[in-house]
């Protein structure tokens, strides 16, 4: 009995023991967490070289730890350095970021269409270019605007012919250009624009430089800069620009024979010829009526020069002469290319476009200016409303041609029953109604002093 009551004090002794210590662990770990090194109860300060029993915080849990702290500026969402609402790198509103206002970035500049006026597409043979007023306003309303397709290589031809091709790139070398310009002042537009890619379709063509077809190009704006090597188009950053996606455009002369049995057609043909002795055609175009031919004397030659592109084989004689009894002063004109033109020639076979290709005093230096073996031989009267008379009759027997000093050349002719007739210079044919001049020389000379 004794033995059992000791063993059971011993057991709750134990247990008294182990409540002490377990009591002062949980004060030594309260006084650890608040900082403090001494034993519970002691104020003074954590001794930095106590390496005590004392638990250090533990980084990973202790709410005062800067990395764990949520209201820690690396940490915190609400922190601009990471908030995504605030963090200029990504906000959207920021201009640095913000892909509608990025100047890398532009706003892609938004391309229009436009119209032309159809009566007024006309062709320049001058500059092998084609014009039409546009009918939309492109800039300042009180100025012209225009459309311009030019064929500086060739006349055009029924074919597509690719905008884009590698000549057609910049206006120095392109082949078929087509060009915009707006504002025009004084010749001069305030902005151009030139294709950048498209298809100039050529459906039909006329013997006098009339076209019908269409156009789709993308056209830039560009200025044109000039060097020893022509003009060259550069684009212009951000400038405007013009989409055409159908551009229907037409020019062709439409022959006007009703009710005329002779005389032009006004597109480079006739309605008729008149046969007979001495015939040509009336005013009207309804009948061919005798020629009234006033008789002509041609004054003594002068050398007029030698201008040439080719040679200096090309020789011009003048004269000047009154007609009949009045007072107007008429010029003649004749000019010989090539030294192997001493023969007889039949002027009735002479082609004005073909033989004397121009409109000014010397025969003119135009494009398809006829440079050996031919004859030109016409009457300019320059007071009478500037006519030009090309022969539709008669021979030029030419028996010398003799080169001299300073490219001169003496030269001795025979001519026979010559008549000239007005001619419309733009056609090479004779003008209805028109007036007639018959040269009474019967031989013209020309002697180097």
């Amino acid at each position: 009995m004794k033995k059992s009551l000791l063993f059971f004090a011993l057991i709750l002794s134990s247990f008294i023991v182990i409540s002490c210590v377990e009591d002062e662990w949980d004060e030594d770990l309260t006084d650890t967490a608040s900082a403090d090194t001494q034993p519970s109860g002691d104020t003074a300060p954590a001794d930095p070289s106590d390496t005590g029993d004392t638990v250090p915080a533990d980084p990973t849990t202790d709410p005062t730890d800067p990395t764990t702290d949520p209201t820690n500026p690396t940490t915190d969402p609400t922190n601009p350095t990471t908030d995504p609402t605030t963090d200029p790198t990504t906000d959207p509103t920021d201009p640095t970021t913000d892909p509608t206002t990025d100047p890398t970035n532009p706003a892609p500049v938004e391309c229009t269409g436009f119209s032309i006026v159809p009566e007024s597409f006309t062709y320049d043979p001058l500059t092998y270019t084609y014009h039409a007023d546009i009918s939309d306003i492109l800039g300042d309303e009180q100025l012209k605007d225009e459309l311009r397709f030019e064929f500086p290589a060739s006349d055009p031809v029924v074919k597509s012919y690719d905008l884009d091709s590698y000549n057609n790139q910049n206006y120095h070398t392109c082949t078929e250009c087509v060009r915009v310009f707006q504002d025009i002042q004084n010749g001069t537009p305030k902005k151009q624009y030139f294709q950048k890619g498209g298809t100039l379709n050529i459906e039909e063509t006329d013997s006098i430089h009339g076209i019908k077809g269409s156009l789709t190009a993308d056209l830039m704006e560009v200025t044109i800069k000039s060097d020893n090597e022509g003009d060259h188009s550069v684009p212009v950053t951000n400038g405007a620009c013009f989409k055409i996606e159908t551009l229907l455009f037409d020019n062709l002369c439409v022959p006007d024979c009703e009710g005329k049995i002779c005389g032009p057609d006004g597109c480079g043909g006739t309605c008729g010829g008149c046969q007979g002795e001495n015939e040509g055609c009336s005013a009207d175009q309804t009948e061919c009526v005798t020629y009234e031919c006033a008789q002509t004397t041609i004054n003594s030659l002068s050398f007029a020069g030698t201008k040439s592109q080719l040679n200096i084989n090309k020789f011009f004689y003048n004269s000047s002469f009154k007609k009949g009894d009045s007072g107007n002063i008429n010029y003649f004109w004749l000019r010989i290319d090539g030294l192997s033109m001493v023969k007889e020639t039949d002027l009735a076979t002479m082609k004005f476009l073909e033989n004397c290709k121009g409109t000014t005093s010397q025969g003119d230096i135009t494009p398809g200016f006829p440079e050996s073996d031919s004859v030109c031989f016409y009457i300019e009267d320059k007071s009478d409303g500037n006519r030009f008379y090309f022969p539709n009759q008669g021979t030029i027997n030419i028996s010398e041609i003799t080169k001299v000093a300073d490219n001169k050349a003496n030269i001795s002719a025979t001519l026979s029953g010559i008549r000239l007739v007005e001619t419309d210079t733009a056609t090479g044919i004779a003008v209805a109604g028109g007036k007639c001049l018959e040269i009474t020389n019967e031989t013209l000379s020309y002697t180097a002093e």
